[in-house]
């Protein structure tokens, strides 16, 4: 990554999942989000980053946010997006921020006229209620605070159904590491876990017929993406009595 990083033509946008990456699930520790930093601020680089997850990630909302505050705290001017869809429960409404930080109050007010010009032909006014909605929450103290219990109870159970996913779908042994590098299996964060095609038709072909299993399917093709926060793998494979979870 940081080989690609420093490859890249000076100036270019960098595009970063903060927390949670989408698919591999492999996230950067503290310390080389801080080399990921540096490397970035000297290739003169515009981070861009997407929060699509944050609490979900650890079950802590602040430890999430450490990349993008950190990047700021350096004086990177970053672009983020963020996504309220998932840890507010809100897919219906889809709300999210988009935010640019600007060096000073001019510039302030060319982004904005530019992101106006772009935002017009797109949607022009979108529905408010989600925005009302995620604003209440993080402007009520007290709804903050059961909002911010509420997604870090909900992180364990992603995490507590890993294990056994893995467990049940053990691929062949793995090949040695590449370059030198081992495997991230158990670095992964659980949110999106990806396996080869392969795995994912034997899962649908071993589930029982009265059972679901969240897989993504591009295309009727499954590629691997499966949501760990779905039902428990072993009811998927009909080798228990628990109820079906079905979405």
């Amino acid at each position: 990554m940081k080989a690609d990083i420093a490859a890249a033509p000076e100036g270019s946008v960098i595009l970063l999942h903060a927390c949670a990456h989408n698919p591999t699930g492999v996230d950067p520790t503290h310390a080389q989000w801080k080399e990921l930093s540096d490397l970035i601020k000297d290739k003169q680089h515009v981070p861009f980053f997407d929060m699509a997850y944050q609490g979900f990630a650890s079950g802590d909302a602040d430890y999430d946010a450490f990349a993008v505050r950190h990047f700021v705290e350096e004086g990177h001017q970053i672009v983020l997006c963020q996504s309220f869809a998932k840890n507010m429960g809100l897919y219906g409404e889809r709300v999210g921020a988009f935010s640019v930080v600007c060096k000073d109050a001019d510039e302030k007010k060319r982004v904005d006229s530019q992101l106006k010009i772009l935002v017009r032909p797109l949607y022009s006014n979108p529905p408010v209620h989600g925005a009302r909605i995620a604003s209440t929450i993080m402007g009520d103290e007290a709804l903050n605070k059961q909002w911010l219990g509420e997604v870090k109870g909900s992180s364990p159970r992603a995490l507590a159904a890993v294990p056994p996913t893995s467990t049940e779908l053990t691929p062949p042994p793995l090949s040695a590491p590449r370059h030198g590098r081992p495997h991230h299996r158990d670095a992964r964060r659980p949110l999106r876990r990806s396996r080869r095609p392969q795995h994912a038709r034997r899962l649908e072909a071993h589930s029982a017929p009265d059972r679901h299993v969240l897989l993504h399917r591009p295309d009727d093709a499954p590629d691997g993406r499966a949501r760990a926060e779905g039902p428990h793998l072993r009811a998927c494979l009909g080798r228990d009595r628990a109820p079906s979870h079905r979405a």
